[in-house]
């Protein structure tokens, strides 16, 4: 009997499970054993994502109306390069391929028809909303470009900091989770994820946090990041301790 193949949310729904629970298993601190804890993370974190699957027709509607409005606000030949991407990909939605040919093509991206320079706009475009404080329509976009291809680091840690803005603050863990998965060496997700559980008086997980954040700081001599360690360690402890 051929096995259901894994979507790729439930991959890396996996492996970020087994590295939360193995850092917690270093500490003495799993509150069940450890393959069970591994099997339930992993479970919520699918679901999660597979919810949000479900959304994508969604997304992608909400997505369409502001990318849009900013199509005319661009010169005539990108223009006209957008516009036909978008029509193809509302085309193809009106009867949407099915789950199992999204995950043979390996992505939505795919499936849809959408190179890289038309994601590269839409990121750019949710960057926009976000420095102007439109926090909704950022993660509306920076949400359809997960599902459009979710294995883009830049993605996740960009709907991590929307999702953060508007006080997602669980959303946002999960978001930061997965860029500090698809690119283990940038600081920045583990900094925004140790500041998120100190906010939620996750202290164990903060210091967890941090720890990977002194080895990345360590390996790439980044001393402009260490007084900033170093105040959320103390703040960490401090808290941890009561004090």
């Amino acid at each position: 009997m051929e096995l259901e193949k894994k979507s790729i949310f439930a991959e890396l729904a996996e492996l970020i499970a087994t590295e939360q629970v193995e850092a917690l298993e270093s500490k003495g601190k799993l509150p069940i054993p450890k393959e069970n804890y591994i099997k339930q993370k992993a479970i919520s974190l699918t679901e999660e994502w597979e919810t949000e699957n479900t959304k994508f027709i969604g997304y992608m509607k909400k997505a369409k109306e502001l990318l849009e409005e900013d199509l005319n606000l661009l010169p005539p030949s990108e223009k006209k390069s957008y516009s036909e991407e978008l029509l193809i990909a509302a085309i193809k939605l009106e009867n949407p391929p099915t789950k199992e040919v999204v995950a043979e093509l390996g992505s939505w991206q795919k499936a849809l028809g959408l190179n890289n320079e038309t994601l590269l706009w839409i990121y750019n475009l949710g960057s926009r909303f976000f420095n102007e404080k439109h926090y909704e329509e950022a993660v509306s976009l920076f949400s359809f470009l997960t599902l459009l291809n979710p294995m883009i680091w830049e993605h996740w840690i960009a709907l991590g900091f929307a999702q953060k803005e508007l006080n997602q603050d669980i959303y946002a863990l999960n978001s930061l989770s997965l860029a500090s998965l698809l690119n283990p060496h940038d600081p920045t997700s583990r900094f925004q994820s140790a500041k998120i559980h100190l906010k939620l008086s996750q202290f164990d997980e903060a210091l967890l946090e941090l720890e990977e954040l002194q080895k990345i700081i360590t390996e790439q001599n980044l001393e402009d990041l260490k007084p900033h360690l170093e105040f959320l360690l103390n703040q960490a402890k401090n808290k941890q301790t009561g004090e």
